[in-house]
């Protein structure tokens, strides 16, 4: 549609430049033949955009055959007119020529289509050779332009002879100002015929042409409706043929875009402008364009369709670009083989550039990185266009106020035919995320410690048992000693005994003391390889006496052959303390059995350790059950809810699970995992 009317537009502006150049005043042929030919060739050179053009005159017009050579602007530098004459005579003594033409360009590197057209019957007057290399040169219609400027040279010249042998008072005039005006008609019948089969050609492609195409004249009226504007009319309730010699603002009172068009008209420069129109409830697209006769032409679109399709799109991109903000998910694309990118706003906002700036190249992203990443990202990116696979990367971003972000990033090859063309992906900021992370572990672990504080509360009576013993055997040791040392003689050897047992006892307490200092302390999580036989023997023996009080049998199976894990001590020791309690605590109504607690350990396939705690109690209310490691539920009536969701976030963290299954009998077993040492993932 588009290159329709662009051939409409070029078909008529070049006509009307040829009939201009025709109605040259009387006083403008006197200049003689070659001016006149000079004039027509400068024309089809930039209209029809010739390498060169050359009009040979000879015979009626000329005492002696003349070259008249014109070239483009940008070539008159670099080649004399000359030299295309000498490239002609060479041509032509090859043989006539045939269309297609072919030859050497003589200006340069490269090849050139020749066209030669006659001037006057039989070339009487002489011919044209024009010279083109551009691809496709010459189409049908630039034959017929090229027909129609021949045949304007050929009465150009032949009305300049006849006004010349006018202005001469000579008899023997009469023979040549017969002949003058007989080529005179016959060169103007055909010149006639050409343009009326140009014409209607014309009005056959306005026609055709699926949008509104009408012109007016220098002082706004109208001269021409193709069918689609004339149907236009219609709608709006004029008659096109009642229109015709009528000006615009007869016809129509207000006209939206009348600035636009008096800039057209007055500065003569094509002007282009968008519009809805409420009449047609149309959005309207006009292309204004200034004629050789000073008027106007336009050719007018319905684009409401795309118009819709833009909003469309322009709302979508302002989701999108909102969605983008309000994430902090950037998107960009990097084309491979000119290696440049484009990001989006957001992108841009991410990294601390102007989005109104230029967008950074591979090397100022490179520069970005923090310097400890950035030798990781290097690799990644360069192996990116040799092996093309979906891939993602964390890494941090240093802005130019020093600003450090975290980020992650997500790419994806596309291909064209095979072969890589781009890849794509996003950005997301993830600091907010990162700090949240170390702001709910940090609060994990300090509430973790603060629920060992509670337990040991909870264990008071116990503790104070196990610290009881030993400080009353210090106590009756001690007085024992004095007793030995008040005898007469003093009994030192059972004085020694007794020091060495106030020692032991005391040692003990102490042991105890640490076990409990160890179990409430708050500090860095710090993992190493830790025995986990040793743990769950350090447990037990920490609620020794808790057992003993609630008559509870503690069976401890563990493992001979058991791996390290890497891990947190005090962490996995309040897991298992967190378990053994919840344990005791769901058999403190069993009175009909014994009080079994089964405490064991072994590996659970090739890459981790099982620690299974089994109680006998009631077991767990199914309709309890999915919840009991959720924070803050509790079936207790003094429990605050923390411990089993503690102990699950303390083993997930570690890399392992932790799960309840009802025993076939009554109770129920906790179990938890542990990846070994070598595959652990690290803190």
């Amino acid at each position: 549609m588009r290159q329709g009317a662009d051939e409409v537009k070029r078909l008529e502006g070049y006509i009307d430049d040829l009939i201009s150049a025709s109605a040259v005043p009387e006083l403008a042929y006197r200049t003689g033949p070659s001016a006149i030919a000079g004039t027509f060739l400068e024309l089809i050179i930039r209209d029809l955009r010739l390498d060169f053009a050359c009009a040979r005159l000879a015979g009626a017009f000329t005492p002696t055959p003349v070259d008249i050579v014109r070239l483009p602007e940008s070539q008159r530098a670099n080649a004399q007119p000359h030299n295309v004459s000498q490239a002609i005579d060479s041509w032509l003594a090859a043989g006539p020529p045939r269309w297609p033409y072919v030859v050497p360009n003589p200006f340069g590197d490269g090849h050139v289509a020749l066209a030669l057209l006659p001037l006057g019957l039989q070339h009487r007057a002489g011919h044209v050779i024009v010279g083109c290399g551009r691809a496709g040169f010459a189409t049908k219609s630039e034959m017929l332009i090229l027909r129609v400027a021949a045949n304007q040279i050929a009465l150009a010249l032949s009305e300049s002879r006849r006004m010349a042998e006018r202005a001469r008072p000579d008899d023997s005039t009469g023979d040549r100002n017969q002949f003058s005006e007989t080529t005179e008609t016959t060169e103007r019948r055909r010149a006639n015929r050409l343009v009326g089969a140009v014409n209607a050609r014309l009005e056959m492609v306005l026609d055709s042409i699926p949008d509104q195409f009408f012109a007016f004249s220098k002082d706004w009226r109208y001269t021409y409706f193709n069918k689609r504007a004339a149907a236009q009319l219609k709608v709006l309730g004029k008659d096109p043929a009642r229109v015709v010699g009528r000006t615009l603002w007869d016809e129509f009172s207000h006209v939206p875009n009348e600035a636009a068009l008096r800039r057209a008209m007055s500065e003569r420069v094509p002007v282009i402008d968008e519009l809805f129109y409420p009449p047609l409830k149309e959005w309207i697209e006009n292309h204004m364009s200034p004629c050789v006769d000073g008027g106007l032409v336009i050719l007018q679109r319905y684009i409401t369709e795309r118009k819709r399709a833009e909003q469309k799109l322009s709302r979508s991109e302002a989701y999108l670009a909102e969605g983008q903000r309000l994430t902090h998910t950037g998107s960009w694309a990097w084309y491979i083989e000119s290696n440049n990118m484009f990001w989006s706003e957001e992108q841009f906002r991410i990294f601390g550039f102007d989005p109104q700036g230029p967008t950074p190249d591979m090397a100022m992203c490179l520069q970005a990185v923090h310097p400890e990443d950035r030798p990781v990202i290097e690799a990644k990116l360069k192996g990116a266009p040799c092996k093309p696979r979906d891939c993602e990367w964390d890494y941090r971003i240093v802005t130019s106020d020093g600003t450090i972000k975290h980020a992650h990033t997500t790419a994806h090859p596309v291909f064209e035919a095979g072969k890589l063309i781009e890849y794509v992906g996003t950005t997301m900021d993830t600091s907010e995320s990162i700090r949240s992370q170390e702001a709910l572990l940090k609060a994990q672990a300090q509430l973790a410690q603060i629920t060992r504080v509670l337990t040991v509360g909870e264990l008071t009576a116990s503790i104070a048992h196990e610290l009881n013993q030993p400080l009353a055997a210090v106590v009756t040791n001690a007085s024992a000693a004095l007793r030995w040392l008040d005898a007469k003689p003093a009994d030192l050897l059972e004085t020694r005994a007794a020091a060495e047992r106030i020692i032991r006892d005391a040692n003990r307490a102490a042991a105890v003391i640490d076990r409990i200092r160890a179990f409430v302390r708050r500090g860095e999580s710090h993992r190493m390889p830790v025995n986990v036989n040793e743990l769950v023997m350090e447990a037990a023996t920490l609620l020794e006496g808790e057992a003993r009080g609630r008559n509870v049998m503690v069976r401890i199976e563990p493992s001979a052959q058991l791996a390290q894990v890497l891990a947190d001590r005090i962490h996995l020791q309040q897991v298992i303390v967190n378990l053994l309690v919840n344990a005791m605590d769901a058999m403190a109504d069993v009175h009909d059995i014994s009080r079994m607690l089964t405490l064991g350990t072994e590996s659970y396939g090739p890459d981790a350790v099982l620690v299974t705690v089994r109680d006998s109690g009631k077991g767990v209310d199914p309709g309890h059950r999915e919840r009991i490691f959720d924070a803050f539920y509790t079936t207790k009536a003094e429990g605050m809810g923390m411990g089993l969701a503690i102990s699950r976030s303390i083993v997930e963290a570690h890399g392992g699970s932790l799960w309840v299954t009802r025993n076939d009998d009554r109770g129920e077993t906790f179990q938890f995992t542990l990846p070994i040492a070598n595959t652990a993932a690290p803190e």
